[in-house]
């Protein structure tokens, strides 16, 4: 078996396998996939022993990045990404209400 094969050289690395290979051994491609990578909130918080506040229904959201909120809102703002895990200080309230206001809004990525 032949993982993180780019889906573009699926084909291609299968055909390069069993031309290399005996005829009785079985080949198998697997396109690499990022998710498969990517924990959920609930695998974070259970390593870093969190305690959920609220939200338990995302719990299972996968997180593909994370940024840390540690500068202006203004600027911050601007680096958010789709499926990011926001990591702030508790009493960095603008960063929480801000990440919290952009998750619901149709003009910055969905965070995780």
């Amino acid at each position: 078996v032949a993982n993180k094969v780019q889906p573009e050289n699926v084909s291609i690395v299968s055909e390069g396998l069993k031309e290399k290979l005996p005829n009785d051994i079985l080949v198998g491609t697997i396109p690499v996939n990022p998710i498969l990578g990517s924990p959920t909130l609930k695998e974070i918080a259970q390593e870093l022993d969190a305690k959920i506040l609220f939200g338990e229904d995302y719990i299972n959201n996968q997180v593909g990045s994370f940024s840390v909120g540690a500068m202006q809102l203004r600027n911050y703002i601007t680096h958010l990404k789709d499926d990011s895990l926001v990591i702030t200080p508790g009493d960095r309230a603008d960063i929480i209400l801000g990440a919290l206001q952009a998750n619901i809004s149709t003009n910055y990525p969905s965070l995780s």
